[in-house]
């Protein structure tokens, strides 16, 4: 039995709680009034609260006069109308970015967006109180999501991630979520929004009047729809999302309008002159000498690791620790090539790395938002891991965490393993929150220790240990800053963490020394970690908005080390990029390759760093992409090509990539 109060107190209670998170979330201002420097969020509460107290004043006038009135009608109307704009200026507040819009006109082109969600929901539910209550709920969470994401990743939520859900769902107990200004006040306008929605219904009965709305709305949403996705809202302003940095375009652009950019850059044209004879033609064209390695005996045992969020900060500028971070890797000298390795993710997107690894395509030529394993790899794919088994190699890949993140359960297969082991086959322990490297390493030592006689074996790992976030408090960081200890707490953090895979590379170097089987052992970094930004402009001396593109480049350079148990004598490559990697070792140890491989083989002599941030050519020289210069014809055969290879599935070459 429902209970119906005699005095209605919503009102009051409603007026008092907007007063009150009011006075909290500008505390630090009415302590200090003189302030000169007054919050953006303030004067979206102070609108906030007293939109509720008119609200509030509202519903007590209705309630005690039934009558009503044609002002209240008319307000009741202007109210609904401005929901897209509340819900507007909501996502922005929640999302951080409020203010960030600078243009007018990419202002209401956002605005205008949202009214098309609205106009849409409403043909389908003819029904204004549904309406708002479900599309401004979904926007909010939408909302949040977006600012959670950036800021525990470093970029904004894109669609790419939207087939990632099982990824984010399996490490999302890991980060300490937090409320700030912008959160509270994109709540308060939610609230706002949902008590517009229920202080009045509007409906078209009338099946014949409902037809012509419907048909009118269409043709305006049509209008806008039509501007967004035929690209010529995008052409005429020169909307772009920076492939670096991804999160600056959102800022600027407003989310809406950067997800429909990013949506027009999702599809992969066919490059200009593009034909399966043309592809056929660059990959006859091949300069053999180029394509000729330095071939040094084939190992018997390849174990290929990428490990989690390695870099070298050095390489950006010099800084001192209280101790070396990685004395053993620095000091192996015998045996071992060392180089940097131009990977194109930052702070996140690890499989895209592996995916340029394994394959040989770079996703320079994909969009910025795309997962290559989510998207791209339906049936069986051309990889370097097939090149192996046609060597009779077992392949084996272990990732110590969910099979299904990035898809990597259902990649691996058709990338050529034999065998994929995960988290649940994992027997070592945890470090903060993921599996640590040494007992890794100690696991594919006793891989192979169990595997039969005889029997030659290619294992690809890609580690956990050093996972962002770098706040967890019971870990000791004992690696310091010289210059300012505890300043950076997750660099230093970060730093230690490093300190143990550096040890843990030594102990798994000193196993395979007593191995007398042929062994070759590849590390490499995916990515930078997602440490203070404060502490990177440190180094680079300047703020990140200031950087170029070739300064940028360093913060998607990563260290790699090849290391053998047999002769292989002293190397130092400046210069390679993760999709020329692999073919870099096929060539170079005595593998079979493929066509394709003889070909990226040549290109990288020619330009041996292909990257999403621009491109070097063998004399060191940084090209960005809006200036490829002499090279244009080079990396446009290398587009075609790779256009043939994933995407041609109709009319892909015969016995070129395999």
């Amino acid at each position: 039995m429902l209970v119906k109060l005699k005095k209605n107190y919503t009102p009051i209670i409603g007026v008092f709680s907007f007063l009150l998170l009011f006075l909290l979330v500008n505390f630090e201002y009415f302590m200090n009034p003189d302030t000169k420097s007054i919050s953006k969020y303030f004067y979206i509460y102070l609108f906030v609260t007293v939109m509720v107290m008119l609200l509030g004043l509202k519903q007590y006038i209705d309630s005690k006069d039934k009558v009503n009135h044609l002002k209240w009608n008319i307000i009741d109307n202007i109210l609904i109308l401005l929901v897209p704009i509340f819900s507007y200026v909501m996502f922005e507040s929640t999302t951080g970015s409020l203010g960030t819009v600078k243009e007018i006109h990419l202002i209401v082109i956002n605005i205008l967006c949202f009214y098309t969600i609205y106009l849409l929901v409403f043909i389908i539910l003819n029904n204004t109180k549904l309406t708002i209550i479900l599309v401004s709920t979904v926007l909010f969470i939408l909302s949040l999501v977006e600012f959670y994401i950036s800021a525990f990743r470093g970029r904004p939520l894109m669609l790419g991630d939207f087939e990632l859900i099982n990824t984010s769902l399996s490490i999302v107990s890991t980060y300490n979520f937090f409320l700030n200004k912008g959160i509270l006040t994109g709540l308060a306008l939610y609230c706002v929004m949902l008590v517009i929605g229920c202080m009045k219904t509007i409906k078209v009965e009338s099946k014949v009047k409902r037809l012509v709305y419907s048909i009118i709305i269409l043709c305006l949403v049509s209008v806008n729809l039509y501007g967004l996705f035929s690209g010529y809202i995008v052409k005429k302003y020169n909307l772009t999302v920076n492939q670096w940095s991804p999160l600056s375009s959102y800022q600027e652009n407003g989310f809406i309008l950067s997800t429909i950019v990013s949506y027009k850059m999702t599809s992969v044209e066919k490059p200009a002159n593009y034909s399966k004879d043309h592809a056929n033609e660059i990959l006859l064209g091949v300069d053999e000498e180029n394509s000729i390695g330095t071939t040094y005996e084939k190992p018997e045992n390849l174990i290929v690791i990428m490990n989690e969020s390695l870099a070298d900060f050095s390489v950006i500028n010099e800084f001192e620790t209280n101790e070396n971070v990685t004395p053993i890797m620095d000091n192996l000298k015998k045996n071992v090539w060392k180089g940097n390795l131009y990977v194109s993710a930052f702070g996140g997107s690890t499989a895209n790395t592996e995916y340029e690894f394994l394959t040989g395509n770079t996703t320079a030529f994909i969009p910025n938002s795309i997962i290559a394993y989510q998207n791209y790899i339906r049936s069986d794919s051309p990889s370097i891991v097939k090149t192996i088994k046609q060597d009779n190699f077992e392949t084996l890949a272990y990732h110590p965490y969910y099979p299904e993140n990035y898809n990597r359960d259902g990649v691996y297969p058709l990338l050529g393993f034999n065998e994929f082991l995960s988290l649940e086959d994992y027997k070592g322990n945890m470090l903060r929150w993921w599996p640590n490297d040494s007992d890794m390493f100690k696991e594919l030592a006793q891989i192979h220790k169990e595997k039969q006689n005889n029997e030659k074996l290619f294992m690809f790992n890609v580690t956990m240990q050093n996972h962002g976030p770098y706040d967890d408090q019971t870990f000791t960081s004992h690696i310091q800053l010289a210059e300012s200890p505890d300043k950076y707490p997750q660099t230093e953090q970060y730093l230690s963490l490093v300190n143990l895979t550096d040890k843990a590379f030594g102990e798994l170097t000193s196993y395979f020394e007593s191995v007398e089987e042929k062994t070759l052992i590849v590390m490499f970094g995916d990515h930078y970690p997602n440490v203070e930004t404060e502490f990177l402009e440190s180094l680079y001396g300047k703020p990140m908005s200031a950087l170029t593109n070739e300064e940028t480049m360093k913060m998607y350079q990563t260290p790699f080390i090849i290391w053998a148990n047999y002769d292989i004598g002293y190397k130092y490559i400046d210069k390679i990029s993760t999709n020329f990697l692999g073919t870099f070792l096929m060539k170079n140890f005595g593998f079979e390759t493929t066509v394709y491989q003889d070909y990226l083989y040549d290109l990288y002599s020619k330009t041996p760093v292909i990257s999403t941030i621009g491109v070097y050519d063998a004399e060191g020289v940084f090209y960005p992409w809006d200036s490829l210069s002499v090279h244009e014809e080079l990396i446009n055969g290398y587009r075609i090509v790779q256009y043939n290879n994933i995407f041609d599935n109709g009319d892909q070459l015969e016995g070129v990539y395999d």
